[in-house]
């Protein structure tokens, strides 16, 4: 049996995580899977349907997993664990301790294929995003920070863009 600590722990992330989509969805006034980015750091680009499979690779599997829980709970996204992934979150020891995370974006354009990272890959329809956690960074950071991590880099997987 879990321990109350342990379970509101839980509770408290999704309960935050659903408070700061529902501002969000409030704030920005769009359909979730086409949300468009407020400033120059994301296009325009979005995924084609809310309906998206996952995978997880590396270190902290829960941290992503309640950060897509949260998404899924608070917008019309329908994101499943399968293969063939249109969404994967990804650990690993990037080196500098000072990046928390990293959304890298890559999308299908006509002529020239899959192009990632480009201005031109975040104008377009996205065809696969991978969602990174740095472990140089977060392994010092307590299990909510690590979800809040999760949820920052998945945002921008839905084309949302840093507000500064």
């Amino acid at each position: 049996m879990k321990s109350m600590s342990s379970v509101f722990k839980h509770f408290d992330v999704h309960l935050i995580g659903v408070l700061v989509l529902l501002f969000l969805a409030v704030l920005f006034s769009y359909d979730i899977t086409t949300v468009y980015a407020q400033s120059g750091y994301l296009g325009s680009g979005h995924f084609g349907t809310g309906s998206l499979r996952w995978v997880h690779e590396g270190v902290y599997y829960n941290p992503n997993y309640w950060a897509l829980s949260n998404w899924n709970a608070s917008t019309n996204l329908n994101v499943t664990y399968g293969s063939s992934p249109h969404i994967k979150t990804r650990a690993y020891n990037m080196g500098d301790p000072n990046l928390a995370g990293y959304a890298y974006i890559c999308s299908w354009i006509g002529g020239l294929g899959t192009v990632c990272n480009s201005s031109q890959a975040l104008s377009y329809q996205y065809v696969y995003c991978e969602a990174q956690s740095n472990t140089a960074a977060l392994d010092s950071w307590s299990y909510n920070e690590r979800t809040f991590n999760a949820l920052h880099e998945l945002g921008h997987c839905w084309s949302l863009a840093h507000s500064w």
